[in-house]
């Protein structure tokens, strides 16, 4: 598409698909570890308050297209949802850690602009729970 909108920019890069990867650097060294490497367009990067080994990330796009939070431990390179959808047009996101770094919290709208919840996951346990 030659010269798109700016409006059309958040749905043609998710469209894309192209290559994206976490990685750290060793500032001392400059050794750099790719922890994971996906086609999906990865955002929003965290590290846990409490624990460096865990990283929060995104899945960017229409956010009613996708499944979008996901954490995973830097050792073992296996990141894991913290939400899959269940209905049409279900959004999550604004996703953030407890100052505990137990728990990924977010914003979740069921379906979206309808019900509106804080949800949040246990990062042991994968239990959810939901304040509406």
């Amino acid at each position: 598409m030659n010269n798109p909108k700016k409006s059309d920019f958040f749905r043609l890069i998710y469209e894309a698909k192209l290559p994206h990867t976490l990685f750290t650097v060793n500032i001392e060294t400059g050794h750099v570890e790719y922890i994971h490497r996906d086609t999906a367009w990865i955002n929003h990067v965290q590290f846990s308050p409490t624990n460096p080994q865990i990283i929060s990330f995104c899945h960017e796009g229409p956010w009613h297209l996708l499944d979008r939070i996901w954490t995973i431990n830097v050792n073992e390179k296996k990141p894991v949802l913290m939400h899959k959808r269940t209905v049409d047009m279900e959004i999550a996101g604004h996703e953030f850690f407890s100052r505990d770094g137990n728990t990924e919290w977010f914003d979740l709208q069921i379906p979206k602009g309808e019900t509106f919840y804080l949800a949040g996951v246990n990062l042991k346990t994968g239990e959810e729970k939901r304040y509406a």
